[in-house]
């Protein structure tokens, strides 16, 4: 399973979110960018110009990318009554929120979070105060650093889009799939436009505006509190 996302400051949103329309509109889409959706044709240059510009705020320092990579086969996912792998991934949410947003930029910034609306993304708007808790202690951020997290919906949210894109590529590699030639061709472009090796490694500790996270898991102490 792989998490992740884009981080930037809120002053850029509306420039950097014009860019992807703007790129949509070149290539004469009308529905949102989305890894599942894609099949190449003639929307091969606009998915690969999205890429291109995401790599390029990273190389820029513009924006940080993110993502949490973990083995979903070794998580104990009914560890607590109501867990599910659904409940899962809203921990890996907060792992990265945690070790990334909140390490990175809590000490200076207030940090808001904006996942992808659904099920695997419910759970972390009420992690907030453990979040912000955690972060203060762990790291010695702002009190309250988190100052929002809401899910919104990828269908308005051009960087959400930019993020599922990248992702969706990244955990198709990760998992070895067999893909049919337009999904495999992005998948390398995405790859190879990272300047990462191979998304098994992670990056290194110094690393700032690309990180690659890959978890190792631990069986949860059931004493300990969640998330």
């Amino acid at each position: 399973m792989v998490a992740g996302g884009i981080a930037i400051r809120q002053g850029r949103l509306a420039e950097i979110s014009q860019k992807i329309l703007d790129i949509k509109a070149s290539g004469n889409i009308g529905s949102e960018f989305k890894w599942s959706g894609y099949r190449g044709g003639y929307r091969r240059q606009a998915y690969e110009d999205l890429i291109d510009l995401c790599f390029s705020l990273a190389e820029q320092k513009q924006a940080a990318l993110h993502w949490i990579i973990a083995d979903f086969g070794s998580f104990a996912h009914k560890t607590n009554d109501d867990g599910s792998p659904e409940s899962s991934v809203n921990r890996m949410y907060f792992q990265l929120c945690l070790h990334r947003l909140c390490k990175f930029y809590g000490k200076a910034c207030g940090v808001y979070v904006y996942p992808d609306n659904g099920n695997d993304s419910a759970e972390l708007i009420g992690f907030r105060d453990v979040l912000c808790a955690r972060a203060y202690k762990t790291y010695k951020t702002k009190p309250n650093c988190v100052r929002d997290i809401k899910a919104l919906t990828s269908h308005t949210e051009p960087l959400i889009q930019m993020a599922d894109v990248v992702t969706g590529a990244i955990a198709a590699l990760r998992n070895q799939r067999q893909l049919k030639a337009p999904k495999a061709n992005l998948a390398q472009y995405v790859l190879d436009r990272s300047g990462h090796p191979d998304w098994s490694t992670d990056t290194l500790h110094t690393a700032r505006f690309m990180t690659v996270w890959n978890f190792q898991h631990q069986e949860r102490n059931p004493h300990r509190p969640r998330p």
